[in-house]
């Protein structure tokens, strides 16, 4: 946790453990749909400059050959999961969220280290400096 200098929480680092073992899909045929989702939402709201697939086609294809599915455990890395995540907020804020559901994703979803969070220049730099 940090805290400013007038001793109010400014930011924390929280994590939800185990989420997978309750919310992964367990068979194909949950995994394709939340594929099938995911595309679906990034044709709706994806298009001009933030288009990230050509078609529902060939987005499904890509999520099943490419990306792993993974787990909810590690929906913050380069897998399915982490784009079903961010799948629910490309309507909110497309200009944000369209490459995050795309191939690349977006420097969200991709596969990072622990070491890739505690080396942020701005890592707690809301906390008060004494």
């Amino acid at each position: 946790m940090a805290f400013d200098k007038d001793y109010k929480l400014c930011g924390y680092e929280g994590q939800i453990r185990n989420f997978g073992l309750t919310f992964d899909p367990s068979t194909d045929v949950e995994r394709q749909g939340t594929i099938y989702l995911i595309c679906n939402v990034t044709q709706t709201f994806c298009f001009g400059t933030l288009q990230q697939y050509s078609s529902v086609d060939e987005c499904e294809q890509y999520l099943m050959t490419n990306v792993s599915y993974g787990s909810y455990d590690r929906g913050d890395q380069g897998n399915v999961a982490c784009r079903s995540i961010h799948a629910y907020f490309v309507s909110l804020f497309p200009s944000v969220h369209c490459s995050h559901v795309g191939p690349t994703g977006g420097g969200a979803c991709t596969d990072k280290t622990i070491d890739f969070y505690y080396n942020q220049p701005n890592f707690l730099g809301c906390a008060c400096k004494q």
